[in-house]
């Protein structure tokens, strides 16, 4: 199994696409943890998740508090976060693709560095796995390891302080937000192996 150019190119749109839904669907369970009471994190996650590629099912929930602008969810921000994501996603593609059967070491190197030329960063190296490392293991393994979602966390206490407070919103926010990449995760290892092993 291998894919060309074209097909490299479309993934890898799919890769970065879904970066940049998830940080935006960031903000909403944020927004969650003021009130989690009145707002069912359930209905965000289900509305994220149902296309993985875009928030507008998230948008559409209708909620618009001044969070999902200001400060830590300021666009520089939000973009931040997004390359974060689509890194974290770029480093395990050799697992990704080799659920579909095998591809050279070219393919793989290839769209791992469209993805990243696309603007996927390991901003402050909160994502400790590697490309390198995760291609090596990947020739070996036939169970692959799960993602590794750390780096979450890594990114809020050294970049994001403000929210590395020890209060109920901040500790729900985090766990909330390792649940929800490991989710996205899976639902574009789906995507990616279905397209790419057609």
């Amino acid at each position: 199994m291998g894919f060309d150019a074209a097909a490299t190119e479309r993934i890898a749109g799919i890769i970065n696409d879904t970066a940049k839904a998830a940080a935006e669907a960031l903000k909403y369970v944020y927004a969650a943890c003021d009130d989690y009471y009145k707002i069912n994190i359930r209905d965000i996650f289900s509305a994220a998740l149902e296309d993985i590629t875009s928030c507008s099912q998230v948008n559409a929930l209708g909620i618009k508090p001044d969070i999902l602008t200001e400060g830590i969810f300021a666009d520089d921000n939000i973009n931040e976060l997004a390359k974060l994501i689509g890194y974290s996603f770029a480093v395990r593609i050799p697992f990704i693709i080799k659920q579909t059967g095998s591809a050279d070491v070219k393919q793989l190197r290839r769209l791992y560095d469209q993805v990243t030329a696309n603007g996927a960063d390991n901003v402050g190296g909160a994502v400790r796995e590697t490309f390198e490392e995760n291609l090596r293991l990947s020739k070996g393994l036939k169970i692959f390891p799960p993602q590794d979602t750390r780096w979450v966390g890594r990114y809020i206490y050294n970049y994001r302080t403000e929210l590395a407070q020890i209060n109920n919103r901040n500790l729900y926010f985090s766990g909330c937000a390792n649940a929800l990449m490991t989710l996205y995760y899976d639902r574009l290892s789906q995507m990616i192996s279905g397209l790419s092993g057609r």
